[in-house]
């Protein structure tokens, strides 16, 4: 039995989060004992990691820097065997720890620079005397693998591709649509945050294309920085009145099952988690061809569309329209192999033995 110590920067609803979900439950399942410390925010998923059989510890939340690492320094001479950040800031608090016999491990959820707000060359350097500190690095895709290799954003330490897995009998579910031949109503969804990352509004000009001709409907799960303008932006395309906005869900099986296309405009993405996801569920996709999104579908997936481009989403589009209309049903069983969450916790393990042998 193990005891981990994960530090996040937040346990809101977002990609990193829910991938920690996933690892932390597998963890619990397995018998290792499981603690949380977040660094900001409410803690909206407290609830889900608690029933998962995790302890978490919010005294750290929106403290001074210094604060959280005098608590952090504190916990982990409690006799853990690993200590594992996500996400920069987490990896800046236990950077600064003392770690005697403890294994230090990072995670790399995304394609960017450890700090984006920085000159390259500095982020760079910033992210190798930080990752000086630990023993390994987890990268969640090869893309952000190779990223980091070619930013030289990481110091001469282990470093190893572990795929997240998503475990879709986690997933509430209270309904289901079965899609049909006829399509007389489109449903186009996307999961996402209302970031530049997101590239909605190459989404939202494409799905505008459609028109009056076809009777379409879209959902929009997300929010962020670019709310109010991406509402702006729907109104003046006029087709304000065709979206159903969705802040978050609790429920998101339920937001699943009554789409008939998911798309994920994304600008990149360490992996998208929200794409294995819409595959458990067998839901047709159409995605922008860039980074991990392409490893996740496959490099021969039919329903890419040119990153950005607006014309190319539409003509995707609607040949995925076309092709769902004469019977084209999607099967994702060799891609999600890849995403088995069984296989990532063992995954994991084997890589905190491999750093250091705990």
């Amino acid at each position: 039995m193990y005891k981990i110590l994960h530090i996040v920067t937040t346990l809101e609803r977002g990609g990193a989060e829910k991938q920690l979900l996933i690892l932390a439950t597998k963890q619990v399942q397995a018998g290792n004992l499981v603690e949380i410390i977040f660094l900001k925010g409410k803690g909206t998923l407290t609830k889900e990691f608690v029933n998962a059989g995790c302890t978490v510890i919010s005294d750290c939340a929106n403290q001074p820097i210094s604060f959280q690492w005098k608590l952090v320094q504190r916990k982990i001479k409690e006799n853990y065997n690993v200590a594992h950040a996500h996400l920069p800031l987490a990896e800046v608090i236990l950077s600064m720890c003392s770690k005697k016999e403890l294994v230090f491990i990072a995670s790399r959820h995304n394609v960017e620079p450890f700090y984006p707000k920085y000159d390259n060359i500095l982020s760079s350097i910033l992210s190798r005397i930080v990752t000086a500190r630990f023993d390994g690095v987890i990268c969640i895709s090869n893309s952000v693998f190779k990223f980091l290799v070619s930013r030289k954003e990481v110091a001469r330490k282990k470093m190893h591709t572990i795929y997240y897995g998503s475990d879709k009998a986690n997933m509430s579910l209270s309904s289901h649509r079965v899609r049909g031949e006829d399509l007389s109503e489109i449903k186009i969804g996307t999961i996402a945050r209302h970031e530049p990352q997101k590239d909605l509004t190459t989404l939202l000009s494409g799905v505008a294309q459609l028109g009056i001709n076809e009777n379409w409907h879209l959902t929009m799960v997300g929010q962020g920085s670019l709310s109010a303008e991406l509402h702006s932006y729907a109104e003046h395309l006029g087709i304000e009145d065709r979206i159903n906005w969705i802040q978050e869900s609790a429920n998101i099986a339920e937001v699943y099952n009554d789409l008939d296309i998911f798309a994920l405009s994304s600008l990149y993405e360490g992996l998208g988690l929200v794409l294995v996801e819409a595959m458990q569920f067998n839901i047709p996709i159409i995605a922008a061809r860039n980074s991990a999104i392409v490893e996740v579908l496959g490099k021969e997936y039919p329903y890419f569309f040119e990153t950005s481009n607006i014309e190319d989403f539409f003509a995707v589009l609607t040949k995925l329209i076309h092709d769902l209309r004469n019977g084209y049903e999607p099967s994702y069983r060799a891609q999600l192999s890849k995403f088995d969450p069984e296989s990532m916790q063992e995954n994991m393990i084997r890589f905190y033995r491999r750093c250091k042998k705990v």
